[in-house]
């Protein structure tokens, strides 16, 4: 994930968790709780009936190009295929591709499965895997991943089952975006021929996937149906048809949970956490996630351009507290900029690096005195927050607190979640802030490239123009070296680095949270149902 697709990711998702955090109390004094892990839930024991999966708001488009917040994607995932899929552990497989592999540092070569069907019965060919990646690279057509193609020089049919990508630079990141939204694959003929409507509730979408669309309502509720003529008979989907419902507020959350109107739902900032893995009902499970809550340094002329101010900051936030009252503990204390969950390759170099990193654990005495040896005292910190959002609510007093307690002063400026989001893509309208809040993060188990957004110049969130030779190095190396271990150890030298001089302060890394009726198992527990397989897993319950 590069630059744009970053970019807007922080704007859906902080938005997302608003949504579901509402309600939720004002920070405590708590010690940190390290959650029980798993990527999986319980193997189904067999196929269970009808279900109804909520949504935090309506779907708005069904276009993979278009989809970066949870409402699009996690439908989309359950009607459509990428290349490669990530399993619940965020490791790449084969997707619609047998293999992606690097022929040279410059050839990244595609094998397509011979036996892979749309909906229509008509098979996968070349054309629509070349015509799906070059809609996806095309600036013009309106899709947010054109960025993960920079490197790409062209992409050509070269075989009745294979497809080349010739490019001007070697990257060894673009494999892995390929089991993203932007190697989802779409039907050629079926795209061209809609046109405008292609992706909207009048046009739909012609795909691979377990599921069908079957109906969708702009605003409200989209259903899928099983596709009983799937090609992949082994991952045929357990339910026969899936209603995503919006439910907009924490509290019609809890209670559709508890009724049983809803059978299930992803959401890490539920206010009802507690109650709700106490209700006989449900089965509450926990697992790895990818995104990283942080606060965003956006300015460096001001008392964040001294880095001893950043990490005094740092040192004085009580996260603790805000990991408490937003995530219910279910988070890991950050000891790097990343989420461990991205480290799906060369994990055990990233375990023996960044895993074994000392925790950002609040210390004011020290804070303190880098305060007083920057001269900072008195200087005043401006943040963004947004009323509307708990989660961000929450934040900005754990961090009024940080800096009062540093004898730094605070101010708010206050924003609508429409126009924060400006903030994001917006130069001018970042103007006179300091600090932005923001839940960011790839969409694959790859810290390197969302790293570089926010860290290399010109990085689509590099919003204070920070930047550091030997992160520039380590960075640039890690994307030209072919080696899952040897580039694990130039991403993690890097993190270890960013991780010191905090462009951006990680606050939590959360986990994510799936609530599911008792009569139902399978989803996986990982964020992973972002850009990955999840709603064919889920199954009959063993009673």
């Amino acid at each position: 994930m590069v630059r744009v697709r970053t970019k807007l990711l922080g704007v859906a998702v902080v938005a997302a968790v608003g949504a579901a955090a509402c309600g939720s109390p004002p920070p405590t004094k708590g010690q940190h709780q390290t959650a029980t892990l798993s990527a999986t839930t319980a193997v189904p024991v067999g196929d269970t009936g009808p279900l109804t999966w909520g949504l935090y708001r309506a779907t708005s488009s069904l276009d993979p190009l278009t989809a970066i917040d949870i409402p699009e994607s996690s439908v989309i995932d359950s009607l459509c295929e990428s290349l490669l899929l990530q399993k619940p552990d965020f490791a790449l497989a084969p997707g619609l591709a047998e293999s992606a592999e690097y022929t040279d540092p410059r050839t990244l070569v595609l094998k397509l499965r011979p036996d892979v069907r749309f909906w229509d019965g008509t098979l996968l060919t070349p054309a629509d895997v070349v015509f799906s990646l070059q809609r996806a690279r095309d600036p013009k057509a309106g899709g947010y991943y054109s960025t993960v193609f920079e490197r790409v020089a062209s992409i050509k049919a070269t075989g009745p089952h294979e497809v080349e990508l010739k490019l001007s630079e070697p990257d060894y990141w673009l494999r892995g975006e390929l089991s993203t939204m932007a190697g989802t694959i779409v039907q050629k003929n079926d795209t061209e021929r809609k046109g405008k409507k292609f992706g909207t509730p009048s046009g739909g979408v012609m795909c691979t996937g377990p599921f069908r669309l079957k109906s969708w309502k702009a605003g409200g509720e989209t259903v899928i149906e099983r596709n009983s003529t799937y090609w992949n008979p082994d991952q045929r989907a357990k339910t026969p048809r899936i209603t995503f419902k919006p439910v907009e507020s924490s509290s019609a959350q809890t209670a559709a949970l508890r009724t049983g109107d809803l059978d299930g739902y992803y959401s890490p900032t539920l206010s009802s956490y507690e109650q709700l893995k106490k209700n006989a009902r449900l089965t509450v499970a926990t697992g790895p996630a990818l995104a990283t809550d942080a606060l965003a340094i956006t300015n460096l002329q001001g008392p964040l351009g001294d880095v001893r101010v950043r990490r005094a900051l740092s040192l004085a936030i009580d996260r603790s507290a805000y990991s408490q009252a937003v995530y219910h503990d279910q988070v890991a204390t950050p000891r790097t900029s990343t989420n461990p969950g991205t480290w799906a390759y060369g994990t055990s170099v990233f375990a023996e690096t960044s895993g074994k990193a000392s925790p950002l654990d609040r210390d004011l005495d020290q804070a303190k005195k880098l305060v007083r040896q920057a001269g900072a005292e008195g200087r005043t910190l401006v943040m963004a927050v947004v009323p509307a959002l708990s989660s961000i609510n929450t934040l900005s007093t754990v961090v009024s607190e940080a800096a009062r307690a540093l004898g730094l002063k605070i101010e708010f400026k206050t924003f609508s979640p429409d126009v924060f989001g400006t903030l994001f893509v917006d130069p001018k309208a970042r103007e006179g802030i300091d600090l932005l809040p923001t839940l960011n993060g790839p969409y694959h188990g790859d810290p390197a490239p969302y790293l570089a957004t926010y860290t290399l110049p010109g990085g689509g969130q590099n919003f204070s123009g920070w930047q550091d030779a030997k992160v520039t190095r380590l960075l640039t190396a890690a994307r030209e070296t072919a080696g899952d271990d040897n580039r694990a150890k130039l991403v993690a030298e890097a993190d270890q680095l960013i991780t010191k001089e905090l462009p951006w302060i990680p606050i939590a890394h959360p986990y994510s949270v799936v609530y599911m009726s008792k009569k139902i198992t399978g989803a996986p527990a990982s964020s992973v149902f972002g850009n990955g397989p999840w709603a064919n897993m889920i199954g009959a319950a063993r009673k």
